[in-house]
């Protein structure tokens, strides 16, 4: 009876003292479970366990007899665990958290013990990391992995590399082990982000405090995993309008002279999806996909940088150009852009404001494409870009100076050389019309004899009254020339004086 009361005293101190006895009934207990040693004769299994767990001696001990299950071993080696590093009664056979922990890792390991029971084992020692790799591993679990570690980085309680492990998603350093959030989450998402992209996304938004990789093949720069992973989605798929939004036609609600876009699924999660949008939109551009490139540029309500991208296409096909039907298509499309500019209530903006100089230059290239002389130096009169009068050559080299951007300067040595062109053509034209001209004769009919001297002398009147009002134009062209940079064509001046020189 005594034994009972004594039995029933040391529970009862045990639960008043969340799990711990004083150092004086620790010691006595002690003492009597080692008389109560199975060696001693003893074979009360039920007590001798008891007695173990509340004085947590004989650490090593897993009464087989009586403990079947591993959330009992489990629930057993918990209760003899000593958690407080400054107890009185801690020794160096004590059982600590961490050398439970160790045994825990020796009874469990992979491809030979039960996930299950392995990644309780783990949760219930404050192994999580290892929980959560372990149910990583297993294909079946990978999806609750995934949650699991998204809350347990919640809570602030796992331990997080942002280190990625060739094969494993699990980095030991300084005796702790870290988990590789990132590629449990990334790997978890790639099963399903083609087909599912809101979940994806959801699950992807949980690396937003997780720096971004930095990947060679890449040239852009994000400020977190989570743009990255944005990006690589939308790139991957190519659902840039659910994803991102799509424009709507410009109308009541424009904009700075954009489309007003219709939100998409990103929008929730990044409300500011500038930096993936451009990534992308410099991408598309790169690939040759310039429609959808503007597309993305538009639902950012990036301006500017539209503008600027029209602005670079447009000074390529100047430089280097395309056939005729993928120039009209080409200012078809930045006319488009423009107008909606235009539409919008823009006006004070120097990038569009340059692209319509090279609006207005790709069709004086037409004409002269199209041998259309005429028309294309009255464009150029009407732009006064390259100056037909010398009074006119100071003012436009002060635009040139002031006004233009980078992209139409490069080619302004181009379309000088080509005004100079259409001058000369021009003039060859005009040339031949008054050589071929007959007084009281329709063109081409046998000039008469009595009309010749006449005709001489109107001829030579008229010839050198044009060759004066051309030179007069040459002229101004070649001082302009000679008074801008040419890095992209060195012998400009060398080939207007060449153009010149047709002028007789």
């Amino acid at each position: 009876m005594t034994s009972i009361l004594r039995v029933f005293r040391y529970i009862t101190e045990y639960q008043r003292n969340n799990g711990a006895l004083l150092a004086s009934s620790l010691h006595e207990l002690q003492t009597t479970y080692r008389n109560q040693n199975p060696a001693s004769g003893n074979s009360d299994l039920y007590k001798q366990a008891v007695m173990a767990i509340i004085s947590r001696a004989e650490p090593e001990q897993d009464f087989g007899g009586i403990i079947h299950s591993v959330h009992d071993w489990l629930w057993t080696k918990l209760a003899q665990t000593d958690t407080s590093a400054s107890s009185p009664s801690s020794s160096s056979i004590d059982l600590t958290l961490q050398k439970l922990q160790h045994t825990v890792r020796s009874r469990f390991p992979a491809k030979q013990t039960d996930d299950c029971e392995a990644f309780l084992a783990f949760v219930l020692t404050g192994q999580f990391e290892l929980a959560v790799e372990r149910l990583f591993l297993n294909v079946k679990f990978r999806s609750h992995a995934a949650f699991m570690a998204i809350g347990l980085k919640q809570a602030k309680v796992l331990l997080i590399s942002h280190e990625t492990q060739l094969a494993s998603v699990l980095l030991k350093r300084d005796g702790l082990f870290f988990l590789d959030l990132a590629s449990v989450v990334r790997i978890y998402a790639d099963g399903f982000r083609r087909r599912h992209l809101e979940p994806a996304l959801e699950v992807y938004f949980h690396l937003s405090e997780t720096p971004a990789v930095k990947v060679s093949h890449y040239d852009h720069q994000f400020s977190n995993l989570f743009e990255f992973c944005v990006y690589k989605l939308a790139k991957d798929t190519g659902n840039y309008a659910e994803l991102f939004g799509v424009a709507d036609a410009p109308g009541t609600a424009a904009v700075a002279g954009l489309a007003v876009p219709r939100k998409g699924l990103v929008h929730r999660l990044l409300p500011d999806a500038t930096r993936v949008v451009v990534a992308l939109a410099q991408d598309l551009i790169q690939n040759g996909e310039l429609v959808e490139g503007l597309e993305l540029y538009e639902t950012t309500k990036q301006m500017t940088a539209m503008f600027r991208v029209l602005l670079k296409v447009l000074a390529d096909d100047i430089l280097f150009p395309t056939n005729a039907r993928q120039r009209q298509s080409l200012l078809n499309l930045a006319t488009k852009y423009a107008e909606r500019f235009q539409v919008a209530g823009g006006h004070d903006d120097v990038t569009v404001r340059n692209v319509y100089v090279m609006l207005d230059l790709l069709t004086f290239l037409n004409r002269v494409d199209n041998q259309e002389y005429r028309q294309a130096l009255a464009i150029m009169r009407n732009i006064n870009l390259i100056p037909l009068e010398q009074n006119a050559v100071g003012t436009a080299v002060a635009a040139y100076q002031a006004d233009l951007l980078p992209e139409v300067r490069e080619c302004i040595p181009f379309v000088t050389l080509q005004t100079m062109q259409a001058l000369v053509s021009c003039y060859a034209a005009e040339k031949e019309r008054i050589l071929s001209s007959r007084i009281g004769a329709e063109v081409g009919s046998p000039l008469r004899t009595a009309n010749l001297l006449v005709s001489g002398v109107r001829l030579s009147d008229g010839l050198i009254k044009l060759q004066a009002t051309y030179r007069k134009q040459s002229h101004a062209i070649l001082d302009f020339g000679n008074k801008i940079p040419s890095q992209q064509l060195p012998n400009l001046m060398d080939l207007l004086i060449k153009l010149e020189g047709a002028l007789i």
